[in-house]
């Protein structure tokens, strides 16, 4: 039997329902590994690629769940890249339509019959906003009070799929190195962001935390070496200190892969 309470959209479990839900609990941290790893390589690769870009935006508000959020989303979008491209799939393609997914955030409506059926789902559950739990099917990971900072990392999306337009208007490849205004993944402010800062730094241009300060930046080379490897007593200056700060931000893994688009020329100057 289920309640519903006055005022609320949700209704309260209780009874035969109740117990129901106990199955699944977010305590099935089992299952959600066993669906992260059941993705394939190329599911991996966009949601490391979507969750770098999501790092890039400041909003000056924590969101629970917002990694989870994003990560959903990049499965997917590569699930569908997948199915609609079996001969091939492009990292380029997908990395667009994740973006476009972000942007609209009131449309997203998505859900997985991994582990329970579609049966399970309750109606609250099946009308967008919505990101149904792998492993529950009763969590939503998109609450309402989300709503606002989602439509924020939404124009996010849209101001970087502006500049992916730009770069495919020029016809070559997009450079990604952080320190690049026009890269990608320069970082983004929200609006509420924004508000939180003083006049002068919000006019002021924004910059890369560990890679312009160089006491942080040698406290995180220090960190990040490799057990047993020997570093030079000297401090590095120059191109060589932007060159090896730069390969701290950007994964290696994805270094091979970033925007490798059809016809496009490198260009990796900037």
């Amino acid at each position: 039997m289920i309640k519903q309470r006055v005022g609320k959209k949700k209704p309260i479990i209780s009874g035969r329902a109740w117990n129901i839900s106990q199955v699944f609990s977010t305590s099935l941290s089992e299952a959600a590994e066993v669906f992260a790893k059941g993705k394939s390589s190329f599911g991996h690769t966009l949601a490391k690629l979507a969750k770098y870009w999501n790092k890039r935006i400041l909003t000056g508000t924590y969101m629970s769940g917002r990694s989870s959020i994003i990560e959903c989303i990049a499965f997917w979008i590569a699930e569908n890249e997948e199915k609609n491209h079996p001969q091939g799939q492009d990292l380029y393609r997908a990395f667009r339509e994740f973006l476009v997914c972000v942007s609209q955030p009131k449309k997203i409506n998505i859900h997985w019959c991994m582990f329970y059926r579609e049966e399970d789902i309750p109606p609250y559950n099946r009308v967008p906003p919505c990101i149904v739990d792998p492993t529950n099917p009763y969590n939503n990971l998109i609450y309402e009070n989300q709503m606002v900072l989602l439509k924020e990392i939404g124009n996010c999306a849209h101001l970087t799929l502006k500049r992916m337009q730009k770069y495919e208007d020029w016809d070559r490849i997009l450079p990604f190195d952080p320190l690049a205004t026009t890269s990608l993944f320069w970082p983004q402010l929200t609006a509420e962001f924004r508000q939180s800062l003083s006049e002068q730094e919000s006019h002021s241009k924004p910059v890369l935390m560990d890679m312009t300060n160089t006491n942080n930046s040698s406290k995180s080379s220090s960190e990040l070496h490799h057990p047993g490897q020997k570093r030079s007593s000297h401090q590095d200056s120059g191109p060589s200190k932007r060159r090896r700060l730069t390969s701290l931000v950007i994964p290696r893994c994805l270094s091979t892969l970033l925007y490798i688009h059809k016809n496009a020329r490198y260009h990796l100057g900037r």
